[in-house]
């Protein structure tokens, strides 16, 4: 009788502890299901205008440079110092050493307009404890239209408040072969958006 009642007890123990975790981890579950439907309706690229070539553009000062560097059809990257203000960043054959891009600030010249302003985008997206949405989105000036967005999603298997942890990202799902940073999936996609010259 006594084994019975100990057997009894270890399998409502085991069966407590499964039933727990299950409902704890059900809404990782359902989750990563709701993430798998944005990345396919959401993600990716979207061109509503092709990008001109050689055209100015606006940036944030830290995104100057990866800009100029990133897309050589840029022109320049205009952007405002601290102090207000402008500055046009150029490519220039100037280069102290070997890792210097030859990039040089120059006064910004008000004559040439910057067609396109670039932001990027990193925010939790609403109602999602694990969703994290990351994009880059170009927007004509002029019009003040969104042009070319890049979207690509990421998902948190534990929740952020247990401290940061791998993503999985829309665009890595599925891939063969090495893993491409996202940064260089999101500029690889950005530079499809440019006319053709």
């Amino acid at each position: 009788m006594e084994t019975r009642q100990k057997i009894i007890l270890s399998l409502s123990v085991i069966t407590f502890l499964a039933l727990t975790l299950a409902i704890y981890f059900a809404s990782n579950a359902m989750g990563y299901y709701r993430f798998t439907q944005i990345c396919a309706q959401r993600a990716g690229l979207q061109v509503d205008r092709p990008l001109a070539v050689h055209a100015g553009w606006s940036a944030e000062p830290d995104e100057a440079g990866i800009l100029l560097a990133s897309y050589p059809q840029i022109d320049f990257v205009r952007y405002a110092d601290a102090a207000g203000q402008l500055w046009d960043l150029k490519r220039t054959t100037e280069k102290a050493n070997m890792w210097d891009a030859g990039f040089r600030p120059f006064p910004a010249d008000l004559s040439k307009a910057a067609q396109y302003r670039f932001k990027r985008i990193l925010q939790n997206v609403p109602n999602e404890v694990r969703l994290t949405l990351h994009a880059a989105a170009v927007t004509e000036e002029r019009l003040g239209q969104v042009v070319v967005t890049y979207q690509d999603f990421g998902y948190r298997v534990f929740a952020p408040d247990w401290g940061p942890g791998q993503a999985t990202v829309c665009s890595s799902r599925g891939q063969q072969g090495a893993p491409m940073a996202q940064d260089l999936r999101e500029r690889a996609a950005i530079t499809t958006a440019f006319a053709s010259p």
